[in-house]
Parts: structure tokens; sequence; C-alpha cells
């Protein structure tokens, strides 16, 4: 049985020479975005072109791709190994249901028994993905039993690299904190007791990094991120704090990226405090390019219809986590980190996936698509002074990624050196934030740094039409192995 196969994706082995070998890695993190596509795999007998199924009266071409490295087969009228490319239902006699409500064990699907259907457009989708009582049949735990091994070694991977840049960052990825976390100093130091609480509410609340502790806390760890080569310091910042920081300017990032939930009484001071610090301050239009191309919305398309939260009795009930499908505290141990010196576990929402999103994804997901990443980074370049121009897409308006007589064009090429570095390195730090906490994986995180680091998925002729997030595209280990380069990138060489 013959396999179509026109994968194009870089290998994990390649992603780590480059990460091993070259003392300036970075332009090879770009290029290999643009190498590492997850294309699908169609199968096919020797008496027809692509597999059938049965829809209705009729049957449709069913478009399947390769789960793990097992071979595809077809045997007796089952698919094995195989992750279908679409929208599944499982067919009974009393009528459709949705896929995965019996159980589906090794890949195996009856050809006569599933139908598909476009993937997120049909009017059933749209209708269904407002029914609660249908989230419970078709969503599930993205980290329960049935995930794959090499799932959940995909988790440990990102977990552990991404842990390990907050407690060994490089030397510049300090100094992009240090920038960032004195003028947060400042800023906070300086704010009034309302607002000093108010924009503290949920990194200091319940399901924030730093529960059950004072602002005073908080500006102490802004003040060890501030000093110049924190890591070895007296008073040395720890990974607790970057991610402190790191986590603020997310949140500051909140409040522009969502006016309407942000008191008028903080963004008044903290207006004034930025422009007296000489700094730019995003105006609304400036805000709209960055939800525009990277937020929530955009790169999680399907978001609002694919996750759902799952509710708990009491805040008790939500479990402790920390890493990706809660491996944080095992890549603890792998990392060698005292138990006094961890990040501390804690609690935030906790989201069901879809079942189909899930069997046809082998990267890790937590949280779904995210914005996150464009929050953060918008206020971090805010921080770092830089130009309303150049602030989160700069990269992108100024030129992008392509191909001219076989030769590659940087896509940060009207970036000196020294900015394409820190550039980098704050790229690193938010994602190593959202994935070594476990916020989000790094499949999830993927499309916000990208377009950060000047490309975009949905520029015309990368998206097929069936295409509709980076899971679609770098679902299959790539994410791992770009965002990991990354992190290696921008770690202390010591800690590696």
């Amino acid at each position: 049985m013959p396999i179509n196969n026109d994968i194009k994706c870089i290998s994990p082995a390649t992603a780590q020479y480059h990460a091993e070998r070259n003392e300036t890695m970075n332009a090879d993190f770009v290029r290999n975005f643009d190498l590492a596509r997850n294309c699908s795999i169609e199968i096919s007998s020797n008496e027809t072109s692509i597999a059938t199924i049965k829809n209705g009266d009729g049957e449709q071409p069913l478009r399947l791709r390769l789960d793990e490295n097992s071979s595809p087969q077809v045997r007796r009228g089952v698919i094995n190994n195989v992750i279908i490319d679409s929208d599944i239902t499982v067919k009974h006699t009393s009528g459709l249901i949705p896929m995965g409500e019996p159980p589906v064990k090794d890949g195996a699907f009856g050809i006569d028994r599933v139908g598909s259907s476009p993937l997120g457009n049909t009017d059933a989708h749209k209708v269904l993905a407002k029914d609660p009582s249908h989230h419970k049949k078709t969503h599930t735990n993205p980290a329960g039993p049935h995930t794959l091994r090499q799932t959940k070694d995909l988790a440990m991977r990102q977990t552990v690299d991404g842990r390990r840049v907050l407690y060994s960052p490089g030397s510049i990825l300090i100094k992009e904190l240090s920038t960032a976390a004195s003028v947060l100093h400042q800023i906070v130091s300086n704010l009034s007791t309302d607002s000093q609480i108010t924009i503290g509410a949920r990194i200091l609340g319940e399901e924030g990094l730093l529960d059950g502790e004072t602002i005073p806390d908080l500006v102490a760890a802004l003040q060890r991120v501030s000093t110049k080569n924190n890591s070895s310091s007296a008073v040395a910042a720890s990974a607790t704090d970057r991610a402190a920081v790191i986590a603020l300017m997310g949140d500051i990032g909140v409040f522009y990226s969502r006016p309407a939930d942000a008191k008028v009484e903080l963004m008044t001071e903290l207006n004034s405090q930025l422009t007296a610090a000489g700094l730019h301050v995003p105006e609304e239009s400036e805000m709209e390019i960055m939800r525009r191309t990277g937020g929530s919305r955009t790169v999680g398309p399907d978001k609002k219809a694919e996750r759902s939260v799952v509710a708990f009795d009491s805040r008790a009930d939500i479990p402790l986590r920390a890493g990706i499908h809660n491996m944080g505290l095992a890549a603890d141990e792998v990392l060698g980190i005292a138990q006094q010196n961890r990040i501390p576990v804690n609690r935030w929402p906790v989201f069901d996936i879809s079942r189909h999103r899930i069997n046809e994804t082998t990267e890790p997901l937590t949280g779904h698509m995210s914005g996150s990443p464009a929050e953060i980074l918008q206020t971090w370049d805010m921080l770092c002074g830089l130009t309303g121009e150049e602030q989160y897409v700069g990269a992108l308006t100024r030129s992008s990624a392509r191909q001219e007589r076989e030769k590659f064009f940087h896509p940060m090429s009207d970036f000196t050196s020294v900015e394409q570095a820190q550039r980098y390195a704050r790229a690193a730090g938010a994602s190593a934030f959202l994935v070594g906490l476990g916020y989000h994986s790094t499949v999830e995180v993927l499309e916000g740094i990208l377009v950060y680091t000047g490309q975009n998925i949905r520029t015309e002729g990368t998206l097929s039409q069936s295409q509709r997030d980076a899971a679609h595209l770098f679902g299959h280990g790539a994410a791992t192995d770009l965002i990991t380069e990354l992190f290696i990138t921008n770690t202390a060489r010591q800690a590696l």
C-alpha cells in the first residue's frame, strides 16, 4: 500500500545539532520555522487513490496523518496507527454521537463507522460549542490516561528546558529582565496604595504565582531582578522572582489588550509614569495590531469551541500544578534544583480540550492556543524603551522571511545583531514562563513567538483550508524542537 509522504519537518536531531554546535544559533531558530511544517500523509490502497469512508448514502475521501512512528495500516476495514485529519462522529444505530464517547483503543477506527465534516465550520459545530453538556462528551483532560508516550516525552522535554531558562538564564536574558524589572520596580513603588493592590491582584491572588505574599514582597522581587548580573549577586534573584516579573508584564499586557477590564485610576497612573520615564505607551490602534497578529482569537480561532473550563466545588479541589502536564517537579529533579530554590506549585484554571484535537495532535496541549506571548512581549518591549513601531510586531512589519535565488534572508534583517539577540532573549523568557510553569505548551505559544520573530503563518498560502492554528502545522514534535532550541540558546552555558 503506497504512502504519499510529503513531510518537510526538521528532525529533533537537527534541532539539537543547531543548539549544541553554533555559538549564535538564533538565526537557525527562525530559518527552521520555515522548514518545520508537519504535512499530512495520505493513505491509499492499490485500487483507490485515497481511503474512503461512508458518509450518509455516499462516500468521501479521508485524509489521515501518521501516528507516532508506526506504519499506517488498513486491516479488515480498520485503519490503524493514524490520526484522522477532520472532525469525526461515530455512527451508531441510534444516530450520530461525538467521537470518543465509546472507548477507542490503539487509534483504530472502523471505516464503515466514521463520518467527517470540515474542521470547525459546520452549523452543528457552532451550536454544539454553546452546549455545556456537549462539551462534557467531546472534551477531556489533555493529560489523561489516554496520553501517548511520545506526548508525555515531549511534555517532559519542554518542561525541563523551559524551567532551566528561569533557573539559569543567559546573560542577554538577564539584562533584558533587569531592564524591565527596574522600570517596574520604580512604577509599582510609586503607585497609590489602591493601584498597587489592583496591579498586584492577579499575581498575589489565590491563583497567582506569589499566592499569600504582599505588595512589599512583589516590590522586593522586582528589586532583585533589576540588579544587573543578578544571577551572581549577593542577593541573587531566584527563578520565582524572574517568573514574577514576567507574570506582571503579562498582567499589564492584559490591561492594555482589554482596556474595558482595567481600572481607569490605575491606567491613568501607569500611563503617566511610563510617559515620564520616556517610554512609548501603546495607542489603541497599535494594540489592535497586536490583537490581530498575536491575540487569542487569532492564534486560536476555534478555542471557544475546543476547550472548556473544568468546574470544581472549591479552590482546594483545584490541583496544584507545575510544568506541562504537571511534570514540573520531576523536571526540577532532573535539573538538580534544591527544594528551597524551586518555583512553587500553584493553582490556576483547568481546561478540558476537544478529544478530536487531542487525538490529532502529538504535541501536548494544556490551555489551547495562547495570546499571552503577545501580551507579555508587548509590555516587555515597552519597558525596554522600544518605539511604537518596534513593539511586539516590529519584526513582522519591517521585514519578512523570503527566498531569492535559493538564498535565505533573515526575517529580522532590519535589526542589528544586538537587537536580534535581545528580541530572542525576550521571546525565550516569555515562552519559558508560560511553558515552564505549565500554563501553555510549546505548540500553544508558538504562533505568538513566530510573529515576534518576523514570521506569520496566516500569510496567504501557508495554511490549507482545513488548517486553523499552529498545532495543524507543528503538532507532531516540531513545536517542541523549535521552542526548546530557543530555550537552550538563551540558557547559561554552564547549566547545559
